[in-house]
C-alpha cells in the first residue's frame, strides 16, 4: 500500500463535488427531517463473497438508504433520494464486511451507470499545491467510511478535509472495483487482501459484497491523521467497540441533451445535526466525521451473559441501554425475565427526560406519597412523575414503589409520559382489542390506554392474547420503550 505525503493526500471524487458545490446554501424549511437508522448491532461472521448477500450468512440487519433516512449534498440536483439501498455488516478477525442491494427503479433515467475508470478533479487554482485534488471513480459510486471509537471527532478533526477510513465501491463492466482513502494509486485489490464482488441486476439494480482487512483499516487511519492515529486487530475487535459511521452513494444518470454523464446528486446517511449541534443543512461538508449518523457495534452493544443478539427484546435492551434508561441488574447480567416495579418505570421515564441532574432533582425535594422517602435512588423521580401527571398513586396516599407493575398499568403510564412530552400518537380505535381473546379481562379503567398501547404498536400481545393482568418484565418493558421512543429522527449530539 503506497502511503503519499502531506502535500499529497487525496481522496475520492466523492469529496470533490462537496468542495465544488460549497457555495451553496441550503434551506432548513425546504427538506424534510432525516431519520437516523437504529444503532447496528456488527455480528462476527465470515460471510461468502459472492454477490448474493444471503440472509444465513450471518450478515446484521440492514440500515437504510433512501428518501427517508438521507440528505443530498448537490442542492442543483433532485432534492431526495431516489430509490432504496440497504446496506449490511459484519466482522471477523480479517477484517470488516459490508455489502449492498442497490435499487434505482424509482430514478427518472433509472439505469445504472457503470464507472469506465478514474476522475481526478483539481479544486485549487492552476499551478498551487494539488493536496486538494480528488480522486476516485466515475459513474454511480456507494462509499462507506467510518471512525473507529470516534477517535477522529474526540482527536479535533472536524472538517472533511480531516477523514476517516474510507472506501469508495464503483461497478464496472467486468464487475466490481474498490478505491480507498487518500492515495493516488488507490484502487484495492485481491492482491491487497481485500474481498469484493459486485453483480449488475439488470438496468436498475446492482449489489455487491466486499470485505477489508483490519491492516489496511489501521494502515488508512494513520495515513489519514498524518500518523497520530492508530489502532490494533485487537481492539478493533473488541466487542461493543463502537464505530460512528456514514454511508453514501454518488448517483448519476445519462443526461440525454447534454449526452453525457450527469449528477442526480451524493446521498449520505449524515443526519439532521452534527455532534456539534450544527444544521446539516447549514454545511456543505456532510461527510466529515461530525456528521457521521450511523452507530456500529462491533460483536453488539450489550455485553449481559443473558441477552444475544437475536433474541425478540435485544434491541429493546440495547436501545434502553444506551439512553440510559435501564442498566444491568448487574455488571454481566441485565435480567431480562425480572417484573418490573412502579420504581423502577418512573425512573427509566425521568431519566430519559435528563431529569437526573442534581440541578433539577432539587426542585423534588419533598414526597407527597406517604410511603416515599424522598433521599431512596427513586424519591425525587416518583416526585417529578406525579407532578407531571404520569402518576397518581393511590386513594390512601401511598405509591407503592415496590409493588410489581401490570401490563395494563404499565400502559397507562406509558401514555401519561406521551402526553407529557407531548409525543403524536394515534388514538384507539373502538375495535381495536377484538382480535385478542383475552381482552375482556382488561380493566374498565385501562381498556383505553390499553387500545391506545396497541394502536400504536407498543404492545402486540403474547401469543393471541393481550396478557393485561400479567407482571410486566424488563424485557417486555425495553421493547415497549424502544417502540413508544425510538421514532427515528435525530435528537442533538453533544
Amino acid at each position: 500500500m503506497k502511503k503519499t505525503s502531506i502535500f499529497k493526500r487525496i481522496s475520492a471524487v466523492f469529496f470533490a463535488v462537496l468542495m465544488i458545490v460549497s457555495c451553496f446554501s441550503f434551506s432548513a424549511s425546504a427538506r424534510n427531517l432525516i431519520k437516523r437508522n437504529d444503532a447496528c448491532d456488527v455480528p462476527c461472521a465470515d460471510p461468502v463473497i459472492d454477490g448474493e448477500i444471503g440472509a444465513a450468512e450471518g450478515w446484521s440487519d440492514p440500515i437504510y438508504m433512501n428518501k427517508n433516512y438521507t440528505h443530498n449534498f448537490v442542492t442543483s440536483s433532485v432534492d431526495v433520494m431516489r430509490g432504496q439501498i440497504d446496506v449490511f455488516f459484519a466482522y471477523s478477525e480479517e477484517g470488516i464486511y459490508f455489502a449492498a442491494e442497490i435499487d434505482e427503479s424509482e430514478a427518472d433515467e433509472g439505469a445504472v451507470v457503470l464507472s469506465t475508470g478514474r476522475d481526478i478533479i483539481k479544486a485549487e487554482n492552476e499551478g498551487e499545491e494539488d493536496k486538494y485534488s480528488r480522486y476516485g471513480f466515475n459513474g454511480d459510486v456507494f462509499v462507506f467510511s467510518f471512525d473507529p471509537f470516534d477517535h477522529y471527532i474526540n482527536s479535533g478533526y472536524r472538517t472533511y478535509d480531516d477523514c476517516a477510513p474510507w472506501y469508495c465501491i464503483g461497478l464496472f463492466e467486468d464487475g466490481a472495483q474498490m478505491y480507498h482513502s487518500y492515495c493516488e494509486d488507490g484502487v484495492l485489490t485481491e492482491a491487497d487482501g481485500i474481498k469484493l464482488v459486485g453483480v449488475n441486476k439488470g438496468g436498475e439494480k446492482w449489489c455487491f459484497e466486499a470485505m477489508v482487512p483490519w491492516d489496511i483499516v489501521i494502515a488508512d487511519m494513520e495515513v489519514n491523521s498524518y500518523n497520530v492515529l492508530t489502532s490494533t486487530v485487537e481492539e478493533l475487535t473488541t466487542k461493543c467497540s463502537k464505530f460512528s459511521a456514514l454511508c453514501g452513494y454518488r448517483d448519476m444518470f445519462y443526461d440525454k441533451e447534454m449526452m453525457d454523464n450527469s449528477l442526480y446528486g451524493i446521498f449520505t446517511t449524515c443526519g439532521d445535526y452534527a455532534k456539534d449541534g450544527m444544521d446539516v443543512t447549514a454545511s456543505s461538508d456532510g461527510l466529515s466525521v461530525r456528521f457521521f449518523a450511523l452507530e456500529l457495534y462491533i460483536g453488539g452493544r450489550l455485553n449481559f451473559t443473558d441477552v444475544q443478539m437475536g433474541q425478540w427484546f435485544y434491541k429493546g435492551a440495547g436501545y434502553c441501554k444506551m439512553k440510559g434508561l435501564l442498566n444491568g441488574v448487574s455488571d454481566t447480567e441485565f435480567g431480562p425475565s425480572i417484573p418490573m416495579t412502579r420504581a423502577m418505570i418512573v425512573t427509566a421515564l425521568g431519566n430519559y427526560s435528563k431529569i437526573n441532574s442534581p440541578a433539577i432533582l432539587k426542585y423534588y425535594s419533598e414526597s407527597h406519597f406517604s410511603d416515599v422517602d424522598i433521599d431512596q435512588w427513586y424519591g425525587p423521580y416518583v416526585e417529578w412523575a406525579r407532578k407531571s401527571g404520569i402518576v397518581a398513586g393511590y386513594e390512601d396516599g401511598t405509591f407503592l414503589p415496590n409493588k410489581q407493575i401490570t401490563r395494563e398499568e404499565l400502559s397507562i403510564i406509558l401514555r401519561n409520559y406521551a402526553n407529557h412530552i407531548m409525543l403524536r400518537t394515534k388514538s384507539p380505535t373502538v375495535d381495536v382489542l377484538d382480535t385478542f381473546a383475552d381482552k375482556d379481562d382488561v380493566s374498565d379503567w385501562a381498556v383505553d390506554s390499553v387500545g391506545w398501547a396497541v394502536q400504536n404498536g407498543i404492545i402486540s400481545g403474547t401469543g393471541n392474547g393481550i396478557k393485561p393482568k400479567d407482571l410486566a418484565t424488563r424485557a417486555q418493558v425495553a421493547v415497549m420503550l424502544f417502540k413508544l421512543l425510538n421514532t427515528g429522527y435525530n435528537e442533538f449530539w453533544y
